[in-house]
């Protein structure tokens, strides 16, 4: 009998070892979940700053984006453009179109859109720049020359004239 208690004894240890590591595993579990129902949140904010954010330069910009190889995968895309708008206009293979507004994108798809729009907008905003840029320069030119016309004209009407 004492054979049939070692037994035993040994049983209820390795079953209590056992629940103590399960509970060990539930509270490591526990542990995760909340840790991933806090970086779920993160994303979402972050998520929709990055995405006001970005409409904001683009609206300004007022020109649209390729973004097709966001969804390179997807050979049923025919084309995605990212519009002024911040919508994205997507043209399938059988001929329907969807338009989402970028806020309802996932973060992944999301981080792929920036990836591919972000370089495009830099160019743009560098160009407008340049473009704006020698537009001043040139109506500062016309200005000055306009006033130096307008100085002497006035000059000219204010002196008496001599016959």
């Amino acid at each position: 009998m004492s054979t049939e208690l070692q037994i035993q004894g040994k049983n209820a240890q390795k079953k209590a070892s056992d629940d103590s590591d399960i509970d060990q595993l539930i509270k490591t579990l526990q542990e995760e979940s909340h840790q991933m129902i806090e970086l779920i949140e993160i994303e979402r904010t972050y998520s929709a700053e990055a995405v006001t954010q970005f409409k904001r330069i683009i609206a300004a910009l007022g020109t649209s984006y390729n973004v097709k190889d966001a969804w390179s995968g997807r050979a049923d895309i025919d084309k995605a453009v990212l519009t002024a708008q911040g919508d994205i206009c997507i043209f399938y293979s059988s001929g329907t179109v969807q338009s989402k507004p970028l806020e309802s994108i996932s973060s992944e798809t999301l981080l792929k859109i920036l990836t591919l729009a972000v370089p495009e907008v830099k160019r743009t905003l560098s160009e407008k720049r340049q473009i704006t840029g020698l537009r001043a320069s040139i109506l500062e030119r016309v200005a000055k020359e306009l006033s130096k016309v307008s100085d002497e004209s006035q000059e000219r009407t204010a002196r008496p004239k001599t016959h």
